[in-house]
């Protein structure tokens, strides 16, 4: 990543500026450290390199401080994605190559999908889609944001982690011996129901012709 650059000034005009040629898919983190990684998940899906957390994961262990915006850009790069980061006030967020990353909370990053006079939509990893009014914004955003485009290298793939039911019954973890016996007790369970009523209906019957 180099040097920062700098973005001021208005919305010239324009009522909004918005990545809504394609979706931005949602990704959560599952841990706070991994907003990060969230974040380049979700900017590259937007590009045509899908992938998940789990991906990500081996790409680029966070610590338990999480990552820094070096290291964004860093395993962005991996993926063939160059990055730039970029000092905007938030009246030129506008100007920003969408979608782009924001420093957030001075510990957290977010995704900038949109872009209105007025507000703004972010993908917050932790807490999904939101739509901010300004007021909202200046107190989280910290100034510095994050714009990616892809390089030559930059190859559209899909990386998601993809599990079936199948794998997920032969699985060594044992959880497939698990959901086969859930099944068998469920189906124990529904026969003694059924049978129930039978058996006391014939138990009263034989009481009553002994007495």
């Amino acid at each position: 990543m180099s040097q920062l650059c700098s973005y001021a000034g208005g919305f010239d005009g324009l009522e909004y500026f918005s990545a809504f040629q394609k979706r931005v898919p949602m990704i959560l983190q599952s841990e706070a450290p991994e907003c990060g990684i969230a974040c380049v998940a979700m900017v590259a899906s937007y590009h045509g390199h899908a992938t998940d957390l789990i991906a990500m994961r081996t790409r680029l262990s966070p610590s338990l401080k999480g990552i820094t915006l070096k290291q964004v850009s860093q395993v962005a790069e991996t993926m063939g994605l160059a990055s730039r980061g970029v000092k905007a006030e938030m009246a030129a967020l506008a100007k920003l190559e969408l979608p782009a990353v924001l420093h957030w909370d001075m510990n957290h990053f977010v995704v900038l999908t949109k872009v209105r006079a007025k507000s703004i939509t972010v993908n917050d990893p932790g807490r999904g889609v939101r739509q901010l009014k300004f007021s909202e914004v200046s107190k989280h955003y910290t100034g510095v944001a994050m714009e990616f485009t892809p390089t030559p290298s930059f190859k559209p793939q899909d990386e998601r982690n993809k599990v079936g039911a199948f794998q997920l019954l032969s699985a060594g973890s044992g959880l497939g011996n698990a959901v086969a016996q859930l099944v068998m007790l469920s189906f124990a369970i529904e026969i003694f129901a059924i049978a129930m009523p039978f058996f006391l209906a014939t138990h009263r019957r034989s009481g009553a012709s002994r007495a």
